[in-house]
């Protein structure tokens, strides 16, 4: 009874055999051949321009044209080390009166006088691309204008990024962009070793990867890595910026930087960013792009700790001067970590094509296939259901005893299966080492090494998350007049995840002196684990589709002004299904419902902890399928399938359009920046229900989702404006605010009578203002921020109180009191997985880019920020309320789980809904570090001794985040409310590399790197505490990792 629906498409089976023939049929013959433009060796001497740029021209490979009149006389800088084209000529050409152009069509460079403006911006970024010359090498190219819609990244220099479409979605200059943007190049990338997102969140500012501190139940917390291929962020205390690649949202998918350009973060609302923006504000990724009349191309063979290795090509095949190429990237990796069992593979594959029909239309056409198969342990070690019964004698024991910390399982049926006996037992009554639980009611880590190590990996390899997606992308422009300009894009995303998940993780002791069957327990004492198994099936496909048009106007003295209007239309939608494991045979333990507790089949393996750690762990579910089996004590013989669990059983879409518009502007002889833009949202949600299938011998039949033909319409807006003046060449003021109404997540919070609501729309607001320096002749550029962001009815994933509550509900059901009155379980339990507030954040930021020399280049940033939360979780409140009445008229029925009665639960749930509604109101937000900072620093020896090598290093410092609160007071007199801090964190990291020619191939030189990484090189590997309850004691944890290298292997042709 196992549902996976998924789509069918036979598109990128065929892509993927057509990326791999080409790569096998060009590697031959055309690998070596070709020239790297993105970096090269560069050892151009100080001198007379017109002859040094000869010499520039011979070592980059490129063309460039000048004039000898127009430069003579001007002696350019010297230039040595592992540089881009671009960047080797700005550093030539930096503070001798010297402008570069590019031509985007052809590559080609061109240098002449730079004509002297006031403050005018950095003349390296905003130089005009000039058009291709006429046979007369001495007649001056005409200026012409480069695309709105993309930005350059052969202009990077080193860490600097020079221009961003974030911030107004057009090309514009770093400098000109107020509204808080991050830029990161493939160079810093590259130097720091980083992969992927999750990699790169630590060095982003105001930004830390979210660990799900507020989820309730040890169980969850931190657990995303199981549940899902990449880790959330939170952002300026707010949910974590919405994800795009190439500004098209972009879910459920996990990026590499394989075949990334560049990566720019924008923090806060933005209302200019196309629908894809929300109060925590976004993250683009921009993919490579085919470049003409440029070969080049680069190999890497890289290796990790714990065996790890990973391998990426990387090839850009002109193939008709001016009109034609190709570019074929692929990257095959696989990690493991100081964890058993913990591993990520992925093999992906990327395909683009740049076409030129006309001088003024082009077509670029993305194809991108990944399949990723990833195993993430749960941050702690093991839940505790097992120190309490040992440390108070290890009792045997027929019946419960609190005292001597033994505990009862379930009165029902209770269908286990001893994965080392290979049989299958009704444990109903028997008994169990004791839960350990906090006083607010959580479930609480097991902490104790000397018990299981801190390697232990309890899943074992029998769990696993796999994805793949399919990524088709085609961008066409159009330039429609001198000043206008047309861009018409549409992207398909389609993806297929799968998720095998044991739903338990405690530790427990087997306190039974008996059998089910009666027999002497010949485990009697001994640890095991136990679990109910869930597999999770997901397939959507995520389609997109704009138009945007954009028109420039010089008005002269009234400013040069840019308007852009777009549209765009998007489509959504999925197949979802939770399944677990039941006996689906008709002579079940209960007929009625085929999902009843009564029918799960819990899985059991005994543990020896004097054993091997790599046996401290579950037994493989696939190789043991229980079909045909007889319960030992019934006699019966049932049979097992998957069946469908809950309500998350659905096919749900949505279809939606966003309109926008943006005027960016320029005055006072472009010494005035300002961008002003509109966004208008609409959704309309298709939410599936449910029927069930008739099951022979069950009453009820099998969930089965319904796909809704009637929409929930939801709508956002926003309003963005950013302003910055350049007082001098190297003082510029910034100010800018926004607010938006992002769209809603897809998710559900608590109706007050029960069941679930729709997650309402959340809203922010946002101010910055600021300065930027550009200092040392463009070397240096810093930007200085003061902010505050406010948002309401943000979503934050938590089940705290919810999953509390429903241990009642479960307890009540078990003991026929709903039955009796006429109440239907699924009607009043909680659906929620997220509760809503409202935040506010105030702080500043530091951001610091720099090329000191020519073989130096630093990175770094610092954050200070607090985060307010309030209006916790009211709709969790109303909920409470109004079923309070109803739980205080069964006191003593027992609940689930041996946490006593109706009575004992309801005081935890008091007691967790004080600390996190009452105590934390007006307090940070659990994990939110108000202090985070980083420096990155790489420098390149050009003297003859050590000339080649390169020596790096950083420091990574986390503040002390907020993992707790407690309070002295009531509700009712005063509220003293204060909050526990975890540790600071302080890690340390250093790189060292080599790079040298190793020969030339058909008149093409090759460059060889050799650069090794170690991260946290002192070796800071401390238990970090994620949660601690309202006493004090820790609830749960995670580990840092400790030290780690990566060695990295780099051929560029």
């Amino acid at each position: 009874m196992t549902y996976s629906p998924r789509f069918q498409s036979g598109l990128f089976p065929v892509t993927r055999a057509l990326l791999l023939t080409c790569l096998i049929l060009l590697l031959p013959t055309n690998v070596l051949q070709a020239a790297d433009a993105a970096v090269k060796p560069f050892d151009v001497p100080s001198g007379a321009a017109s002859r040094t740029l000869k010499l520039f021209a011979q070592q980059s490979g490129r063309e460039i044209v000048f004039s000898a009149e127009s430069i003579g006389g001007t002696t350019t800088n010297a230039v040595r080390g592992e540089l881009t084209a671009g960047d080797a000529l700005d550093r030539m050409t930096a503070g001798t009166g010297l402008t570069v152009g590019v031509d985007e069509k052809s590559g080609l460079f061109s240098v002449r006088k730079e004509t002297t403006v006031p403050n005018a911006p950095r003349a390296t970024a905003a130089a005009p691309a000039l058009a291709r010359p006429s046979q007369d090498a001495g007649e001056e190219p005409k200026a012409v204008v480069l695309s709105p819609f993309e930005v350059s990244t052969d202009r990077d220099r080193g860490y600097q990024a020079q221009t961003t479409l974030a911030g107004s979605r057009l090309n514009s200059n770093l400098k000109d962009v107020a509204s808080p943007t991050s830029a990161f190049t493939e160079t810093f990338l590259r130097d720091l070793g980083l992969t992927n997102l999750e990699d790169l969140a630590p060095y982003m500012l105001s930004t830390e990867l979210n660990f799900n501190e507020d989820i309730g139940n040890a169980r969850l917390a931190g657990n995303t890595g199981n549940t899902e291929s990449s880790r959330s962020t939170r952002v300026r205390g707010l949910s974590g910026g919405t994800v795009s690649v190439n500004f098209f949202k972009s879910p459920n998918v996990r990026f590499d930087t394989f075949n990334t350009d560049r990566i720019d973060q924008s923090r806060g609302p933005n209302a200019v960013l196309f629908g894809v923006g929300n109060p925590g504000g976004i993250v683009n990724v921009s993919t490579k792009r085919a470049v003409f009349n440029d070969q080049r191309g680069s190999l890497a063979a890289i290796a990790r700790s714990y065996g790890g290795r990973r391998g990426e090509l990387d090839l850009n095949l002109p193939l008709v001067r001016d009109r034609l190429a190709v570019r074929l990237a692929t990257a095959k990796e696989e990690t493991h970590t100081w964890r058993d069992f913990e591993y990520d593979k992925s093999d992906r594959y990327y395909a683009t094509l740049k076409w030129r029909p006309t001088a003024k239309t082009e077509l670029n056409v993305d194809v991108e296939q990944s399949d990723i198969d990833r195993k993430t342990e749960s941050p702690y070690v093991a839940g505790d259901q097992y120190t309490i019964w040992a440390s108070r004698g290890r009792a045997i024991s027929a019946t419960a005893n609190a005292a001597l910390g033994v505990a009862s399982l379930s009165p029902n049926s209770t269908l286990v299966f001893d994965a080392a006996a290979g049989t299958l037992a009704d444990w109903r009554g028997r008994t169990v080492s004791a839960l350990r639980t906090s006083i607010d009611g959580q479930a609480v880590a097991l902490s104790d090494f000397s018990i299981l190590p801190r390697t232990t990996s309890l899943h074992g390899p029998g769990t696993f998350v796999h994805q793949n997606y399919h990524r088709l992308s085609a961008f066409l422009t159009r330039s429609l007049a001198r000043n206008l300009n047309l861009e018409l894009a549409a992207s398909r995303t389609d993806e297929h995840y799968n998720n095998s998940l044991e739903q338990e993780d405690a530790l427990r002791a087997d306190a039974s002196p008996f059998l089910p069957t009666g027999a002497p327990n010949p485990n009697a004492g001994r640890a095991y684990i136990e679990t109910t198994t869930s597999m999770r099936f997901r397939d959507s496909r995520t389609d997109a589709a704009r138009a945007m048009l954009v028109y420039r106007a010089d008005t002269g003295r009234w400013g040069k002004h840019t308007l852009a209007g777009a549209f765009e239309t998007n489509f959504y939608k999925e197949a979802f299904i939770i399944v677990s494991e039941y006996v689906t045979s008709p002579n079940a333990p209960d007929p009625s419902l085929p999902e009843s507790g009564q029918n799960a089949i819990s899985r059991r393996t005994y543990l020896d902890l004097n054993g091997p750690v790599s046996r401290l762990r579950y037994a493989e579910m696939a190789k043991q399928p229980i079909r045909g089996l007889r319960e030992q004590v019934t006699g019966r013989v049932y049979d097992t399938g998957w069946v469908p669990l809950n309500a998350n059983t659905r096919l749900n879409s949505n279809e939606g359009t966003t309109a926008t518009w943006m005027l960016q502007s320029r005055f006072l002889k472009d010494r005035l920046h300002t961008i002003v833009g509109g966004s208008s949202d609409r959704r309309d949600d298709y939410f599936s229900t449910q029927g069930r299938r008739p099951v022979p011998g069950f009453t009820q039949g099998i969930r089965y989702a319904i796909r809704s033909h009637t929409p929930d319409f939801t709508s956002a807006s926003g309003l963005s404006f950013s302003g910055v003046f350049h007082a001098t060449p190297w003082l510029s003021l910034t100010y800018s605010q926004a607010q938006n109404s992002a769209l809603p997540p897809v998710a559900l919070v608590d109706a007050p009578k029960g069941g679930g609501l729709r997650t309402p729309t959340p809203k922010g607001r946002s101010q910055d203002v600021g300065f930027k320096l550009d200092l040392l002749q463009q070397r240096l550029f810093l930007t200085a921020t003061y902010f505050e962001t406010k948002s309401q009815k943000e979503y934050f994933a938590t089940s705290a109180t919810t999953s509390a509550i429903n241990v009642i509900w479960d307890g009540l059901e078990a003991a026929g009191v709903l039955r009796a009155n006429n109440i239907a379980l699924g009607d009043v339990r909680g659906l929620a997985v997220g509760e809503t507030s409202d935040g506010r954040t105030k702080g500043y930021e530091l951001e610091l880019t720099a090329n000191l020399t020519d073989g130096w280049r630093t990175y770094a940033n610092f954050s200070d920020e607090t985060t307010e939360r309030t209006n916790i979780g009211q709709e969790v409140q109303a909920y409470l309320a109004n079923f309070r009445p109803f739980f205080e008229r069964f006191p003593t029925v027992p609940v689930t789980g041996g946490a006593g009665t109706v009575t004992n639960q309801l005081t935890r749930v008091d007691a967790s809904a004080f600390t996190s509604y009452v105590v934390a109101d007006g307090r940070r937000p659990q994990g939110q570090i108000q202090r985070k900072g980083n420096l990155r620093t790489n420098y390149e020896f050009t003297g003859e001794k050590l000339k080649g090598f390169s020596v790096g290093g950083g420091v990574r410092y986390f503040g002390r985040p907020v993992i707790g609160y407690y309070a002295t007071g009531t509700a009712a007199t005063g509220v003293n409310r204060l909050v526990f801090e975890g540790p600071e964190q302080l890690f340390v990291d250093v790189s060292a590399g080599y790079r040298r020619r190793v020969g030339s191939v058909l008149g093409r030189k090759v460059q060889w790197t050799l650069q090794l990484n170690v991260n946290n090189l002192l070796d800071n590997d401390d238990l970090v505490p994620i949660r601690r309850a309202s006493n004090g004691e820790m609830v749960f944890y995670r580990f840092n990792a400790p030290r780690s290298w990566m060695l990295t292997n780099r051929f560029m042709f």
